[in-house]
């Protein structure tokens, strides 16, 4: 006969002692081990069968008034514990790692910096809408416009202000658009980098001339060398040479006009004050010293001069629209 026992036990039990057993009965026992995740391992089998108990008796007969009695004696025989066997926890694999992209949760507006911006303006990147300097995690004016862009694009809103219609803010219908756009789940790819061959220097390098308008808001190799050219000059800080026209170039600029005698008053669209129009250019091309430098040669910094060229072209435009904008409040 046999009998099946199920029993299950606590994950801090290191032994299980079954009481109620029979002698002479066989008992099958297994044993499994089942994870957090409801994953069982393979079981262990064990059969026990308890001994017996056994009893002799001996005795002596009587004679010659004489008589011996025999005693008995008995003798339990207890079974062996059985050992406990040692649960194998079953073997676990890891998933592959993969990118989730996150979806965009809150309102988003200007003012705001935090890492959804971020994926914000990447997003905006990738499709062309947005600059990729302008990839910073602050939502500024240039993320509001790729904003109102892709709104329009979509059809959600193409007009307005932020305050009536949301044109330029991520609300509720331009996030779940955007979260649409989303790949969910992308593994990561890895491109191989290479080592660039590099020949020694024998080319020289004159400092160029400057060749393009230059006012605020523009970023360019341009920028850098004008302000290099007024920290030499002492009129700007050396934690301001970025290649971005800010106001601090703004300043430095109007400095150097008003020394030079070129204008010293007025604003940037009335007299060209603290922009580099071709005035001040001529000005600054007859003080830049002509250095000679070494440089490696081959191909270096292709990407970099084809952006300059770029946001020079794109400069040019700004100042035209500029114009163009004087013109029609003056009703021409």
């Amino acid at each position: 006969m046999e009998t099946e026992i199920t029993s299950i036990l606590d994950s801090n039990t290191t032994s299980y002692e079954d009481t109620n057993i029979t002698p002479g009965q066989t008992y099958y026992y297994s044993l499994y081990v089942i994870d957090d995740l409801d994953i069982e391992s393979d079981g262990s089998f064990i059969a026990f069968t308890p001994s017996k108990k056994e009893t002799t008796t001996s005795g002596g007969g009587g004679g010659g008034g004489s008589s011996s009695s025999g005693g008995s004696s008995s003798s339990n025989n207890r079974p062996n514990p059985t050992p406990t066997p040692t649960p194998v926890p079953p073997t676990y694999t890891p998933p592959t790692p993969v990118y989730t992209r996150p979806n965009f949760t809150n309102p988003l507006y200007p003012g705001v910096r935090s890492t959804e911006v971020l994926e914000l303006e990447k997003l905006l990147l990738e499709k062309g809408f947005l600059a990729s300097d302008a990839v910073t995690g602050y939502y500024g004016s240039e993320t509001q416009k790729a904003v109102q862009q892709y709104q329009c694009a979509k059809g959600i809103v193409c007009g307005g202000s932020p305050a009536s219609t949301g044109y330029g803010l991520v609300g509720n219908s331009t996030r779940d658009t955007l979260n649409q756009e989303l790949i969910q789940t992308t593994t990561p790819t890895y491109t191989p980098v290479t080592t660039p061959t590099y020949t020694p220097p024998v080319t020289t390098y004159s400092r160029p001339s400057f060749t393009n308008p230059l006012y605020p808001g523009v970023r360019s190799t341009e920028v850098t060398e004008l302000q290099r050219f007024l920290l030499n000059k002492g009129l700007l800080t050396s934690d301001a040479v970025t290649g971005y026209y800010g106001s601090e170039t703004q300043r430095a600029v109007q400095q150097y006009q008003c020394a030079k005698g070129i204008v010293c008053g007025g604003t940037p669209a009335s007299t060209g004050y603290g922009l580099v129009g071709n005035s001040t250019r001529e000005a600054l091309n007859q003080d830049v010293p002509a250095t000679t430098t070494t440089t490696p040669s081959g191909n270096t910094g292709g990407n970099a001069n084809i952006q300059a060229v770029i946001q020079n072209l794109l400069a040019q435009v700004a100042v035209l629209m500029q114009r163009l904008q004087e013109l029609k409040a003056r009703g021409m």
